[in-house]
């Protein structure tokens, strides 16, 4: 059995937190890397949310400012 050391105290196994081993299910495609059934595959899931806000923030800091318009006389 499978354990996950939260403190000195506390241990949790997988089963506690709903996780179940990846043998046991029969992925394909895209949800054999993104699923909420494995610990493998929610941490894909949490991979791919960071990195989707960074890539807007990076888009949303770096793309081109707006130069204001200059009047003439």
């Amino acid at each position: 059995m499978n354990y996950v050391r939260i403190s000195v105290v506390f241990y949790l196994t997988a089963e506690t937190w709903g996780g179940h081993d990846a043998g046991s299910h029969q992925f394909t495609g895209i949800a054999k890397y993104l699923n909420s059934y494995t610990f493998t595959g929610r941490r894909n899931c949490v991979l791919a949310t960071y990195a989707g806000i960074a890539v807007i923030f990076l888009y949303l800091k770096l793309k081109p400012k707006k130069k204001k318009a200059v009047a003439t006389k």
